[in-house]
């Protein structure tokens, strides 16, 4: 069986064919239609791609803790809290991914799991440093695993993608480091795959610039995007699955510099037609996407 590469792309929905959405040309590429709400689902031989539903049957705004639970655990977290619940997981939500996120399952079930984002120590130094938790979702589900992360060493063996793709973040807080491109950094992700049956990788820069209504740099963003997932496709596709999904819509509304209630795309690339099929019957809502990691390994 293939390898699966879990993409996280953080605040990115499903949104209007209009001026306010600069995200239209994401996966275009790939899909060759653009990346809006009206023209899917789509499955065919590469690729499945559908709208799914982050909202999750609770009042209000969908937000990144509860989102992303709900995503890495299948555990509808905003249900259990009662609502949605912004930013960094509270004492309940820590206690689920503790529990049940699909990295500990894939590890206890005898898989050889991963995270792919390369991280500073400086990172967990300042976050450490605070009585409250600081850390997100991802690498609470990392440190809950007993996994290890990934640092500048693992970087310089071309193991480690840092969370922008391309350096240019880390290399602005004066870390010595090269800006790569992002067939480069999707040339790193494949040495990272190959050694392992699945890795995770978070995107956080589209929740970022959603926040900031910055419209330029979204469209940046999709490019490099793009580039970057369609050379571990093209390049990996014999060896190597993606599966993507969001926490909630953001960055596809640059009238508003808030979350919304947008459905996030489920992405599936694969020649696996079986797989396909029932991921498309099964997948409706971000909680299915744990029981959906662990159907495509036979679990």
């Amino acid at each position: 069986m293939n390898k699966l590469l879990f993409i996280f792309l953080d605040g990115v929905g499903l949104g209007l064919n209009s001026e306010i959405n600069p995200i239209k040309n994401l996966f275009k590429n790939l899909t060759g239609v653009d990346f809006v709400l009206n023209n899917y689902p789509i499955i065919n031989d590469d690729f499945l791609l559908k709208p799914i539903d982050a909202v999750l049957g609770i009042n209000g705004i969908p937000q990144s803790a509860t989102g992303q639970t709900s995503i890495m655990t299948g555990v509808n977290s905003q249900r259990r809290l009662g609502f949605h619940h912004t930013a960094f997981p509270n004492r309940e939500l820590i206690n689920i991914i503790k529990e049940k996120n699909i990295l500990l399952e894939l590890k206890n079930r005898g898989l050889s799991v991963t995270c792919a984002n390369m991280y500073s120590k400086e990172y967990f130094e300042k976050r450490e440093s605070r009585s409250k938790n600081m850390l997100p979702v991802s690498a609470l589900s990392v440190k809950t695993s007993n996994l290890p992360f990934r640092f500048m060493d693992d970087y310089n063996k071309n193991e480690a993608v840092f969370a922008d793709i391309t350096n240019e973040i880390i290399r602005s807080r004066g870390y010595n480091i090269d800006i790569i491109t992002p067939q480069i950094a999707g040339s790193n992700m494949l040495n990272i795959c190959n050694k392992n049956d699945f890795t995770f990788f978070e995107y956080f820069i589209t929740d970022t610039y959603g926040h900031k209504k910055e419209e330029l740099k979204l469209i940046s963003e999709t490019q490099k995007l793009n580039s970057f997932i369609e050379y571990i496709w093209n390049s990996g596709q014999n060896g190597v699955d993606i599966i993507l999904t969001s926490d909630h819509g953001n960055c596809e509304d640059i009238s508003t510099g808030n979350h919304t209630k947008n459905p996030v795309p489920f992405l599936y690339l694969s020649k696996d037609s079986s797989l396909k099929g029932k991921f498309f019957r099964e997948v409706e809502n971000i909680t299915h996407f744990k029981g959906a990691i662990l159907n495509r390994f036979g679990f």
